[in-house]
């Protein structure tokens, strides 16, 4: 056998045995989670790739985490220093109770700060006035975020409004809003927007100083039990009919995720459920990146070995 053949060979049996130690490592150390939310899901944020989803391609309601979506089409559509002008719609086209930032019609402020009231308060009618601004009313906007969904590679995504308040027809998965997030939470600008500690808004009818804005994300707030670490941005949900709705995207050497919990009845256990997904994907990534590295050193010496005119190296590997 001509010893370029011989290299060929050897280094596809080295790969092929070490792929399949890989798969074995992980099965091991990475331990699935059990989740208290009816549905959740980890992803890869660059390559979209599933590491671990329970129910995930079931539709439940979203709540105030489809302002991730209205956030990504503003990133794509508007500049920072747009003014946006609030309407009579935008500030009535409103469900009983809904988290506002007190703004009425004729008020104004910049894109930049409607971000901040979107991300930072979970504004209702905020998320109204951004989607008035970009398509000129509601319900075109909706059409536009769907359209974006498709784009998107989501297949089980219907809504209807920017802001994620009670509609039956508005529903969404944990693997579609994964995409989306990791779509939305690229911008650096947002990502900043979006755990920033304390803002306030520009002054309007109702609040002559501008409303003092602060962080509710509990992931995010270094004082909190529930505070992540490597988690770089998120947005949570409730209402009564979707529970709590969590999404997240976290940093860790250098691998980005997101996570995604739906329907969590149980107070704050949408974070331990977050926190449950992340530490799975990010053993499955570093043990991943353990073995392709094991792999390649493999490889080499395998390689190296044949072009002596060596056999090459047996190498026995044992599972844990």
């Amino acid at each position: 056998m001509k010893i370029g053949r011989r290299i060929k060979v050897a280094v596809m049996l080295a790969a092929v045995i070490l792929n399949i130690f890989a798969a074995s490592v992980i099965s091991y150390a990475a331990q699935e989670p059990v989740l208290n939310s009816a549905t959740g899901i980890v992803i890869n944020a660059d390559t979209g790739e599933v590491l671990f989803g329970k129910d995930e391609n079931t539709q439940y309601y979203p709540a105030s985490i489809t302002k991730v979506m209205t956030a990504l089409l503003v990133m794509e559509n508007c500049k920072m220093d747009e003014m946006v002008t609030f309407s009579k719609s935008a500030t009535t086209n409103l469900e009983s109770g809904a988290t506002t930032a007190r703004m009425s019609a004729g008020d104004k402020m910049s894109v930049r700060a409607g971000l901040y009231a979107l991300m930072l308060k979970s504004a209702n009618e905020v998320a109204n006035a951004l989607a008035e601004h970009i398509s000129g009313s509601v319900p075109a906007f909706a059409e536009k975020m769907n359209a974006r969904a498709k784009e998107l590679g989501c297949t089980n995504t219907h809504f209807v409004n920017p802001n994620g308040l009670n509609n039956e027809a508005h529903l969404t998965t944990a693997h579609d809003m994964a995409l989306i997030a990791a779509a939305a939470f690229r911008y650096e600008e947002l990502r900043k927007i979006d755990t920033a500690t304390i803002y306030r808004l520009p002054p309007s009818k109702l609040d002559k100083s501008g409303l003092l804005l602060n962080l509710n994300n509990k992931m995010l707030m270094k004082n909190h039990e529930k505070y992540y670490e490597y988690a770089i941005a998120g947005k949570t949900g409730y209402t009564s009919k979707a529970g709590n709705t969590l999404v997240t995207m976290a940093e860790k050497d250098g691998v980005r995720l997101v996570a995604v919990t739906m329907k969590n009845k149980k107070y704050l256990a949408h974070y331990d459920d977050t926190r449950a997904l992340f530490e799975y994907g990010f053993d499955v990534m570093s043990q991943r990146g353990a073995a392709a590295e094991t792999a390649a050193e493999t490889t080499a010496e395998t390689a190296a070995g044949t072009e002596t005119g060596e056999p090459a190296a047996v190498v026995e590997l044992v599972a844990p």
